[in-house]
């Protein structure tokens, strides 16, 4: 199962709790394996438990992890959201012709390739 973007998992971690999560796509924002959480892949329910097991056997690895992803999910503030977008605004605004490309799938070389030999679209 995959998911989009997690706000409560970033709510937490910003509370300070370690987070203990699957692999499901959208917390791979926020949730980086062995720094700021723990994984296990989708359907894993033995992985999460181990997970979870783990960090309350272990104050140093679950305080660790805690303050890492703490300190990392300090990037998701509404003002740096409305930063980033009016960035990427004046970017597009001043060259229009940059974004105006077909998507590239990062895990295909013949993608990539394909990608990087097509001109702007003007």
């Amino acid at each position: 199962m995959y998911e989009g973007f997690g706000l409560t998992a970033v709510e937490a971690m910003a509370c300070g709790c370690a987070l203990v999560s699957t692999d499901n796509g959208g917390s791979r924002d926020y949730a980086i394996a062995g720094q700021t959480a723990l994984l296990a892949d989708p359907g894993d329910v033995a992985g999460l438990a181990e997970g979870v097991d783990r960090l309350l056997r272990d104050d140093g690895e679950r305080t660790r992890l805690a303050t890492n992803g703490q300190s990392f999910v300090q990037r998701f503030r509404w003002d740096r959201a409305v930063e980033d977008l009016e960035g990427h605004l004046e970017r597009y605004i001043a060259s229009p012709a940059e974004f105006q490309q077909a998507p590239v799938d990062d895990a295909d070389p013949q993608a990539i390739a394909r990608h990087d030999s097509i001109g702007s679209l003007d």
